[in-house]
């Protein structure tokens, strides 16, 4: 009888009804538990990026990612967009809080464009378009201000000589200076122009050998009124090069005819500075002796050094 006993509980076990088994207490408890926990794990997987980070949290420099800057960039883009648009009153969590860090950089005078901008529960990742220095306008006897191609001034006043030499220089009497400020196109024909003959040859700088480009004419708001650019050797050997490129006069060649016409010259005949012959003129699109105007030899407003 006692052996039936020990062995009649798996027999009883066998018999328990599945239902019975289902809902048996500890279990259903263990299935809640098992829930609740699946539950939390889901929440968490869903916002835990919220609650490590926080989005109500201020615009700071952590906050804005703007990527690897480019060498030569004489600004802290950052921080002066950050400064001059009082980003760190905005919130990470505002609507409007990309678009208004997006108008912040677009102001900064070596931003070109606001190429991309995404916000996360992070921060706020910007890909920017930086301007590129192309001349250095000189201006007696106040000193010298970078400019890029389209003569948008550009802050920073650390040029090394090095950087310096580097670029275009742009002579023209009397520049223009008015309402002159960083981040804003250089209000003067002549200077505007220079740029985008500046511009045009960056890349054919060093082996062209020229360094500077001249204008004589007194400051005018009138292209018809504007006189012929002219681009100097370090030694003073003059190329009368014309109108900026796409202002080109009816008999004058292209800037693209221009450039060639100058490599090819300097590839058949040695550097411009080797030439006895001390002017030439390129506008018809071959390199022609040519006779320096006069009435062109004061030149006070150069900057020689």
């Amino acid at each position: 009888m006692a052996r039936d006993e020990e062995t009649g509980w798996p027999s009883r076990l066998l018999n328990v009804s599945y239902t019975a088994l289902l809902f048996h207490p500890a279990l259903l408890i263990v299935c809640v538990m098992a829930a609740v926990v699946a539950l939390a794990i889901a929440l968490w997987n869903a916002s835990h990026e919220k609650f490590a980070h926080g989005t109500d949290r201020h615009l700071s420099a952590e906050l804005l990612d703007i990527g690897q800057v480019p060498a030569g960039i004489k600004s802290d883009v950052k921080t002066a967009a950050i400064r001059d648009s009082r980003l760190n009153e905005i919130k990470l969590s505002q609507p409007d809080a990309a678009q208004r860090v997006a108008d912040a950089f677009a102001v900064q005078p070596w931003v070109k464009s606001v190429v991309r901008i995404r916000k996360s529960n992070r921060g706020i990742k910007i890909d920017l378009s930086y301007r590129t220095p192309v001349a250095i306008v000189e201006v007696p006897p106040q000193g010298i201000y970078a400019i890029d191609e389209e003569s948008v001034l550009l802050d920073g006043e650390d040029f090394s000589r090095d950087e310096i030499a580097r670029y275009w220089r742009i002579s023209v009497p009397q520049p223009l200076t008015e309402a002159l400020s960083y981040g804003r196109k250089w209000n003067d024909l002549r200077i505007s122009d220079a740029a985008a003959i500046a511009g045009f040859l960056q890349t054919q700088r060093s082996a062209s050998g020229l360094m500077r480009i001249v204008n004589y004419t007194s400051p005018t708001r009138d292209r018809l009124r504007l006189g012929p650019f002219e681009l100097w050797t370090a030694r003073g050997i003059r190329v009368i090069w014309g109108s900026a490129p796409g202002q080109e006069l009816s008999d004058e060649s292209p800037a693209a005819t221009k450039i060639t016409a100058i490599l090819e010259f300097i590839k058949n005949h040695g550097p411009l500075d080797n030439q006895t012959t001390q002017c030439f003129d390129v506008r018809a699109g071959t390199m022609q002796p040519a006779t320096p105007n006069v009435a062109h030899e004061n030149k006070d407003f150069l900057r020689l050094n």
